[in-house]
């Protein structure tokens, strides 16, 4: 509770922005622990969210099967409420998670499917939008 208190959760959230993808690991990894503590009520900020979602859409080479699991496992942390679940959607997050479905790495398939679950439990809105997307992905 001090960390939110004190604004640290927007500071870690502007390094998922770094270049670095050592930081941008760490920051996720922070992100993720210090948001499931059970008292933490705070939220992950719209630019926070966008930047993860770039990440999880960029898969290749560059980005770590590790890193994508983080941030699949901290987008479905983040699916707290149904406003959260309706904002990840607008976002585009449905198309990088059923890409990671396909990805080599097992935990990254593994935490796509928890966030993809998080995103449609108890909302049949977004579940359509899962169910009706496209073959080609």
């Amino acid at each position: 509770q001090a960390l939110e208190e004190a604004g640290t959760i927007s500071v870690i959230a502007t390094f998922v922005h770094h270049t670095d993808l050592k930081v941008v690991e760490t920051c996720v990894r922070t992100l993720k622990r210090v948001l499931a503590h059970s008292a933490s009520k705070q939220q992950l900020s719209r630019d926070a969210i966008r930047q993860i979602i770039a990440l999880l859409a960029s898969e290749g080479p560059r980005h770590p099967p590790t890193l994508l699991e983080l941030c699949a496992l901290l987008l479905a942390q983040h699916c707290t409420d149904v406003q959260a679940q309706y904002q990840l959607a607008e976002e585009g997050v449905i198309p990088p998670l059923t890409t990671l479905l396909w990805s080599t790495s097992c935990k990254t398939q593994d935490a796509a499917l928890q966030c993809l679950a998080a995103l449609v439990y108890q909302n049949p809105d977004v579940a359509c939008q899962v169910v009706s997307l496209p073959e080609t992905i």
